[in-house]
């Protein structure tokens, strides 16, 4: 009896080894994929998931962007505006509230006028299979940011392009507002210590060479929730 008591014992502690590793080969390629902006998922999988978003995004109340005629304008990048592009109502609220501000800022950083009136040209909000479940594309939280189109009070209008150095400066003082702003309206502690990493991702990463993700991560009390990446 007894020895078969141990077997017993064995067994379960055998398969809560094996769960564990399994647990954190997952963990492994999730965390691969936050690093890399690889879809965890096959093509399959994945569509299955982002079907499934619909109803989970119940979690996060989602809205319209008017990118024709809202007071900040928008386009996907290739095509023309849309006047009802899907956009979480927390980052519909954070675009509206900071992007003037830290697109101002970072013009004034580069010693340049103030915008009047600033268009996005962007890379897309909404998750697809390119994207881990976990991406805060996936709740529509985040947008990927190729340019800003900025119009000055003189009339004149110039586009800056994220995936052009000499733009840096601007960019790299825009993502330190932005995070600012992450760390102090939605409480989310910065990462490595840094306004300019928290709530974006840029050309630190080799997969956003060509544009700059910006995003409202999900925190609650203070802390990033682990079913979403940080960033």
């Amino acid at each position: 009896m007894k020895s078969k008591l141990v077997f017993i014992f064995l067994f379960i502690l055998m398969a809560t080894y094996s769960n564990a590793e399994e647990v954190e080969s997952l963990d492994n390629i999730i965390l691969e994929a936050e690093e890399t902006g690889e879809s965890v998922l096959s093509p399959e999988a994945a569509e299955e998931y982002f079907l499934e978003q619909e109803s989970l995004k119940g979690i996060f109340q989602q809205t319209k962007w008017l990118e024709c005629s809202d007071d900040i304008t928008g386009n996907y990048s290739g095509f023309g505006c849309t006047n009802r592009r899907g956009i979480s109502a927390i980052l519909e609220e954070f675009k509206n509230r900071n992007f003037y501000v830290c697109v101002n800022q970072a013009l004034a950083k580069v010693g340049k006028p103030q915008a009047v009136d600033l268009h996005v040209t962007h890379d897309g909000i909404q998750g697809d299979a390119n994207h881990s479940p976990r991406s805060l594309h996936a709740e529509a939280r985040a947008v990927d940011v190729d340019s800003f189109v900025v119009t000055y009070g003189s009339g004149q209008s110039e586009r800056i392009s994220f995936k052009y150095a000499s733009n840096n400066a601007f960019y790299n003082e825009f993502r330190s507002c932005w995070g600012r702003a992450v760390h102090e309206q939605n409480g989310c502690p910065l990462i490595s210590g840094r306004y300019d990493l928290t709530g974006s991702i840029g050309k630190e990463d080799r997969n956003h060479q060509n544009h700059v993700h910006v995003s409202v991560p999900y925190c609650i009390g203070g802390n990033y929730s682990s079913r979403f990446f940080r960033r």
